[in-house]
């Protein structure tokens, strides 16, 4: 059984590593074991922990300012098909998108907004569903991507995603405080100001 379980304990190994490094801003191992990871899944036919790394690694990409590598990783994993059949993988593909969209630069108005509006309906259906970690993710994402354009529909997203991690973070232990308010999405909840008004303004 142990012997059995060993690719597995190497992919979740690789994976975690891929993360630790990402953090860390060592690019070329965290790209190793992002790929690794993704490769052993694959292998044992764990398809979404497979899909999952290779996500990981194009927003490591778009980190980089290699976004084309990022939006190809981005496309490969839409057509892969994988995520219109597991909604953890789809959800993580629309995060990763938006981030990868976010990176860009050169991203057009159209892209942008597109983008916003997207994470702006998975921020809603979330919240109505008590999601809070997925809600305010995806609404500081898509504060972020209407800020980009000029659009005041930032403000009442912003507004979303600063009371959805308030919940979060009331019923979170004070010691993973730190760990939460380091997170990149939760670093632009302190960094982007709302305006109070237009975020209560009805839409």
């Amino acid at each position: 059984a142990q012997a059995s379980q060993a690719p597995a304990l190497a992919a979740y190994a690789d994976f975690l590593a891929a993360e630790v490094e990402r953090r860390r801003r060592d690019w070329p191992e965290c790209s190793r074991r992002y790929a690794a990871a993704a490769a052993a899944f694959a292998r044992i036919g764990m398809r979404r922990l497979a899909g999952l790394a290779r996500l990981g690694e194009a927003e490591a990409l778009a980190e980089q300012g290699r976004v084309e590598e990022a939006r190809e990783r981005i496309a490969a994993a839409r057509a892969g098909g994988a995520a219109a059949t597991d909604h953890v993988l789809a959800e993580t593909l629309a995060l990763a998108a938006a981030r990868v969209t976010l990176a860009d630069a050169k991203a057009s108005a159209n892209d942008l907004l597109a983008g916003a509006e997207t994470m702006a309906e998975t921020a809603h259906g979330a919240r109505a569903l008590g999601r809070l970690p997925l809600a305010w993710r995806a609404a500081s994402l898509a504060a972020q991507l209407f800020g980009r354009v000029g659009d005041a529909r930032k403000d009442e997203q912003m507004d979303v995603a600063r009371r959805c991690f308030e919940e979060v973070k009331m019923k979170t232990p004070v010691s993973h405080w730190s760990g939460l308010q380091a997170d990149g999405e939760a670093r632009a909840l302190a960094q982007i100001p709302v305006d109070r008004a237009a975020a209560a303004a009805p839409a």
